[in-house]
């Protein structure tokens, strides 16, 4: 069998990475999606009982919860996708990648801080999702300190031949 010369081979792993950033993009377009239907999804909850908060004040606090979080999302699609640029261009183990998992973690907690307020005030529910995102944050911080350990060792070799 002949090659093609204008076929283009990608590395297994590129090819993974780029799906990962077609998939980013797909998260961020139904983010768009999400977003403008907020106001639409906090009338539809709004039948459900509140631990705390009624009426006016609980659907603007969903809906302003909902909109801080949409915001933490595409901070979070940032970073992670900027993570994913350096992936593919082979660098990885830098200071970079160390700085967008420290911001991608602190977006995750964010986000659990936000749905676990909304789930004490308005809906006892989106506390699930506030302990899913504080895990998150937990996972991320281990990876990061694992990030970090391989990158000190890779810049003491850099300065000790």
């Amino acid at each position: 069998m002949e090659d093609n010369k204008n076929s283009v081979s990608l590395h297994p792993g590129i090819r993974l990475i780029k799906r990962t950033k077609l998939l980013v993009i797909m998260v961020a377009l139904a983010g768009v999606v999400l977003y403008l239907a907020g106001p639409r999804l906090v009338e539809r909850l709004m039948s459900r009982r509140s631990p705390l908060l009624t009426g006016a004040p609980r659907y603007w606090g969903m809906l302003m919860g909902g909109f801080v979080c949409a915001v933490l999302l595409y901070r979070l699609l940032y970073l992670l996708y900027g993570l994913l640029n350096r992936a593919e261009r082979g660098r990885v183990l830098t200071r970079g990648c160390l700085h967008a998992l420290d911001g991608i973690t602190r977006c995750c907690f964010m986000a659990g801080l936000v749905t676990g307020l909304m789930g004490f005030t308005c809906l006892l529910s989106f506390l699930a999702i506030s302990v899913a995102a504080f895990f998150m944050a937990l996972i991320l911080r281990v990876f990061r300190h694992v990030f970090a350990a391989a990158v000190d060792k890779l810049e003491k070799e850099d300065h000790n031949p």
